[in-house]
């Protein structure tokens, strides 16, 4: 560490000539700057020039700027992947930084399991997993997974798979799953399907199509009807979702278009994803800390922090302009992904043109971003409906919230509650209460499983269907309902399911073993948190009041004279038994067919019964 109020000429044979990165801090300890160099000596004398000469951020660093640090690398390529780490976790505020970039989820195969899952995830580890992304936002992830779940047979459930189960649940039936679960298909042929997703994400439909085609001859050739019927309207499917997509080059370029629009506060960068020469998505990220930088700079540090964990890295990367450290960027992403990567500036054709509608694109996102900044005020239940479904990645109006939690003490008198919210606002004539029948001590999962089942068998009939269900609990509780869902047959695309547990307030959805974390200052965690409360506060007032009613009921019974009629009056008046006990004769007589005698013995009821009614 190194003191900037010491002198110029002093410092300088201190810094080291080797590459690395250097950090600059203010008064306050924080970083302010990241920058890397083949030269650190050499890069920090430029900070030290003559001061009319120096760029306006060089001199708004130096004027904040109280001590400089330094780490030196063996070479220039572990520079620049140093300075990406420390620019995310340090957030300098004159860096170039992708907004909130840990935040951004991507699609997780775990490839090594018997029978992989296609999950969501925020958490990127080098576990053997497959990964794809990032994504902008959840809820452009999840309609890629709604569009998969479509496309290619494999299990949505995170049940245990033994191929022993005697019958497959409605997602086979609809096409949904292949059955591993009963043993209707094995490992290598689920697996095969898995590689099919995976050749779908990368946009390698050809091969797909070339590969089903081929199994459909297979099938009806061993007159497997039913199979090769399956598989062709499986193709019609990716067919019809491949038409759609624009055809970009003649070749089968595999690319990403990069467009930029910024000012002095942010900027806004729109990203055409094409794979084997056809348009097969589009992703936008923000990018803060722009104030002093130019179109190069901002490029160069997007490219470098996008494809820093070099997933689906492309061949070939269409930039409007050549960058800083490109020859380095290049040599280091080609490196982490194993192939050579170019960047390329197109002069004209579809390239070109595909790269100016990427950075049109980009200018009608950076306005729409821009005036989100001052907008209209907003009614504050939608915008937490709207956070809910971007978070979860629920593609329609969360018109109708339904949430579930149990009460019991040790097991006694367990009840349920369900709590209805309406366009954010509670619903207290659509709440439902629930005396647990079938199960005797204290078992949340199962107690809560004849909640749901009571209340989905019904959802066929019902006129006014959950767009989405909350269970109060973690991934247990979800684990324990999802098994409901697939016992009656019901798709959870359709109903969506999560929870909410309340140790850390993370959302557990089925898609993802990672929870969703909103911000503590998230309209929308407030939604669901007061949702939570207000099904929990429902069943423990019923619970409270059952009760109270059967220990009331049960004292009453010792009293001659008391019969149901008058038992039930006297509750009803009074409530519980210590407001009997604290009644005066004459009240108590009020209550029709209560004498001066049955009077006198509710007043008498001994004091300890009565204390262990009222609790």
């Amino acid at each position: 560490m190194i003191q900037l109020d010491s002198n110029f000429t002093e410092f300088m044979p201190k810094i080291p000539e080797n590459p690395g990165v250097y950090m600059f801090r203010d008064s306050q300890k924080s970083i302010i700057y990241v920058g890397k160099a083949v030269n650190i000596r050499n890069r920090i004398r430029n900070y030290f020039g003559i001061w009319e000469n120096l760029p306006v951020k060089v001199q708004n660093i130096r004027m904040r700027a109280t001590e400089i640090e330094f780490i030196q690398t063996t070479a220039e390529n572990e520079a620049l992947i140093l300075e990406n780490t420390l620019i995310k976790q340090h957030k300098p505020m004159f860096n170039v930084r992708l907004r909130d970039d840990k935040t951004y989820p991507y699609i997780k195969i775990k490839t090594d399991d018997e029978f992989p899952l296609v999950q969501f995830t925020r958490n990127v580890t080098d576990d053997g997993s497959s990964y794809f992304g990032p994504y902008a936002n959840t809820g452009a992830l999840r309609k890629t997974l709604d569009l998969l779940d479509k496309l290619f047979p494999y299990r949505s459930c995170t049940k245990q798979i033994t191929g022993k189960d005697a019958r497959p649940c409605l997602e086979y039936h609809i096409n949904r799953c292949a059955a591993p679960c009963t043993g209707y298909i094995n490992k290598d042929e689920y697996h095969n399907i898995i590689n099919h997703v995976k050749m779908f994400l990368e946009g390698n439909t050809k091969s797909i199509l070339k590969e089903l085609k081929k199994e459909m001859g297979i099938a009806s050739k061993d007159l497997e009807y039913e199979k090769a019927g399956k598989i062709r309207d499986q193709i019609n499917a990716i067919q019809e979702t491949t038409e759609t997509q624009q055809v970009s080059s003649s070749t089968n370029i595999d690319a990403d278009f990069i467009g930029l629009e910024f000012d002095e506060n942010n900027a806004w960068i729109e990203i055409f994803l094409v794979r084997s020469g056809k348009l097969i998505g589009r992703e936008h990220f923000a990018l803060d800390g722009t104030k002093y930088e130019t179109k190069n700079s901002i490029l160069s540090a997007f490219v470098s922090q996008y494809y820093e964990k070099g997933i689906n890295t492309p061949s070939t990367i269409m930039l409007s302009q050549h960058i800083d450290d490109e020859e380095l960027i290049t040599q280091w992403l080609s490196e982490k992904s194993n192939k050579k990567v170019s960047i390329v500036v197109p002069i004209k054709g579809k390239h070109r043109r595909l790269l100016e509608m990427s950075q049109e694109n980009a200018k009608l996102g950076f306005l729409m971003h821009n005036s989100k900044k001052n907008p209209i005020k907003k009614n504050s239940s939608f915008e937490a409906l709207s956070e809910i479904q971007d978070a979860i990645g629920i593609g329609k109006y969360l018109k109708r919230i339904e949430c579930y939690d149990i009460s019991n003490i040790q097991g006694s008198d367990p009840v349920g509650s369900m709590v209805v919210f309406k366009d954010g606002k509670p619903s207290k004539k659509d709440y439902r209460k629930f005396r647990i029948r079938s199960f005797i001590g204290i078992n949340d999962y199962a107690m809560m499983q004849e909640m749901l089942t009571r209340r989905l068998k019904k959802l066929n009939s019902s006129h006014n269907p959950p767009d989405l269900i909350i269970i109060d609990g973690g991934m247990g509780h979800l684990s324990s309902v999802e098994q409901v869902f697939l016992d009656l047959e019901i798709s959870t695309q359709n109903t969506p399911l999560i929870s909410l547990a309340k140790e850390n307030e993370e959302i557990f959805t089925l898609s993802s073993p990672d929870p969703i974390i909103l911000p503590k200052e998230s309209q929308g965690l407030y939604l669901i948190q007061r949702i939570r409360d207000e099904a929990h506060r429902f069943a423990i007032t019923f619970h409270r009041n059952l009760r109270s009613k059967r220990q009331t009921t049960s004292i009453l019974d010792t009293i001659v004279g008391i019969g149901p009629v008058k038992r039930e009056a006297l509750r009803k008046h009074f409530g519980n038994i210590s407001s009997m006990k604290n009644a005066s004769i004459e009240e108590l007589t009020a209550i029709q067919g209560i004498t001066p005698l049955i009077a006198h013995s509710i007043r008498s009821i001994n004091q300890s019964e009565s204390e262990t009614a009222s609790t």
